[in-house]
């Protein structure tokens, strides 16, 4: 802090502008505008365009006077800042009652006392900006300046500072995105992975396994593609629906019908597997097989205070089912994406008239 003094930091400058002689800040002002006014009546327009320069400039300043550090001086944007006009003339720890046990008046009685001035970084400040207001968290970056007299004693403090709120508040938002970002890159490769394997395990054939792998890649990409439309903040059950049944035919071949529901990223992400399984399944084996067939998804929901989504895939007019012999990756990851990411359960019943699927969840887990 020697060093800021001496070479004169951001704020050391200004505060030289304020260099007294006997009687204070106050006072020093005061002959200082009557010596420049006595001397060359011009040198006034100049000391006029210093003050609105003092007054206008982006960052805060205030000019304390005293060892009670009344505020002679304040721009715009220090009133700005304390959510108040009325404070010049009026000792700090009167006029600024809310900052009260937040440090700032000792940090200013230590300068005043020993001359050295203070730097702060990143000094958060709680600040009520209304007279009913609740008060405000802000960051600050500033300065407090010792003012001297022309003997050399201190006389008062020069404060200089900007508010950073905006700009710490939107590193954190970034930081936040980024380790959002970096959760869900994970959690897709992982996904990947496990489809990948899993696809390899059912299909020794590379031509096959290349096919379906491609396949659910795409799946999945389909579901991204859609959040990333909302910013990542969900999805509507029919979109994903919709998305996941378009290379089958769409609403012509899928019936859907039930009401708005808002899916958060992770149930939009397992549903839209989900869909894309019991459409792959239904496009090669049973109704969207066959010309006429049809699937009919219906949902609704129940307990508007716990929401609960029940979810029925139907088919009808396909060929005969017959219950499979063993369960393919299809019927193993739409069960295993209801019940442990989802939470909810699932019944597949290979009815020979008709493949169904009743998946029942809870949409509130959680919160």
């Amino acid at each position: 802090m020697r060093e800021l003094a001496k070479s004169g930091g951001p704020a050391f400058g200004a505060a030289r502008a304020f260099d007294t002689g006997n009687g204070g800040v106050s006072a020093g002002l005061s002959r200082a505008r009557q010596t420049v006014e006595h001397r060359d009546p011009t040198l006034e327009t100049q000391r006029d365009r210093l003050v609105e320069m003092f007054m206008q400039a982006p960052g805060f300043i205030a000019v304390l006077d005293g060892p009670t550090h009344v505020i002679q001086q304040a721009n715009a944007a220090y009133l700005s800042l304390v959510g108040r006009d009325e404070i010049e003339g009026r000792p700090i720890r009167e006029a600024l009652a809310d900052i009260v046990s937040q440090d700032f008046y000792e940090r200013l009685d230590t300068v005043y006392a020993t001359g050295e001035p203070y730097q702060g970084r990143h000094q958060t400040a709680r600040l009520t900006h209304t007279p009913d207001g609740p008060p405000e968290v802000m960051w600050l970056d500033f300065v407090y300046q010792p003012i001297r007299d022309g003997d050399g004693a201190v006389a008062g403090v020069f404060v200089q500072g900007q508010d950073i709120t905006d700009t710490v508040r939107a590193a954190d938002r970034q930081k936040l995105m980024i380790d959002e970002l970096n959760h869900r890159v994970k959690n897709t490769l992982a996904t990947v992975q496990s489809i990948a394997m899993q696809t390899a395990r059912h299909h020794p054939d590379p031509q096959r396994f290349a096919e379906a792998f491609q396949a659910r890649l795409m799946s999945l990409s389909h579901t991204h593609d859609l959040l990333t439309r909302s910013h990542w903040e969900g999805a509507d059950l029919r979109a994903v629906l919709q998305h996941e049944t378009d290379a089958h035919g769409g609403s012509t071949r899928i019936v859907p019908n039930g009401p708005p529901v808002a899916l958060d990223p992770a149930q939009a992400l397992s549903l839209g597997m989900i869909f894309h399984e019991l459409a792959t399944n239904a496009g090669k084996y049973g109704a969207l097989s066959t010309p006429d067939g049809r699937v009919f998804v219906d949902w609704s929901l129940a307990d508007q205070r716990a929401r609960r989504l029940t979810l029925s895939w139907r088919e009808n007019g396909g060929p005969p089912v017959a219950q499979p012999q063993r369960r393919g990756f299809g019927s193993r990851l739409i069960e295993r994406n209801v019940r442990h990411d989802l939470a909810g359960e699932v019944e597949l019943d290979y009815a020979e008239g008709g493949f169904t699927a009743e998946i029942s969840l809870p949409l509130d887990k959680g919160r």
